[in-house]
């Protein structure tokens, strides 16, 4: 884990990229809006936890809405990305524990 800072907003879950079935997630928590002071003027700084994961993508699986989801055969990446989309947004509470209990110390 490491606080990172930035001047937009950051979602709760990124995708960086995926190869082979595997997403590399960006899950970031804690975020805070604070003021700073540069030399001309206030800044508005997002400054937030944040854990890089990796995360299998299964073959399919059940949104929010009760229907079973199947990751696309066509091999498109964008149909893919979209489908990693939607399994992340069904799992997020899961996705967010594993990453902020990957960054716990003994």
């Amino acid at each position: 884990m490491r606080t990172s800072e930035s001047t937009i907003e950051p979602p709760e879950i990124e995708i960086d990229c995926i190869r082979s079935g595997r997403a590399t997630l960006i899950c970031r928590w804690n975020a805070q809006q604070e003021t700073r002071e540069n030399e001309e003027d206030l800044q508005q700084i997002w400054v937030y936890d944040e854990a890089w994961i990796k995360w299998a993508l299964p073959a399919s699986f059940v949104a929010t809405d009760g229907s079973t989801v199947s990751m696309p055969i066509s091999g498109d990446p964008q149909d893919i990305r979209n489908y990693a989309e939607q399994y992340i947004q069904a799992n997020s509470d899961e996705i967010m524990s594993y990453a902020m209990a990957t960054t716990m110390r003994a």
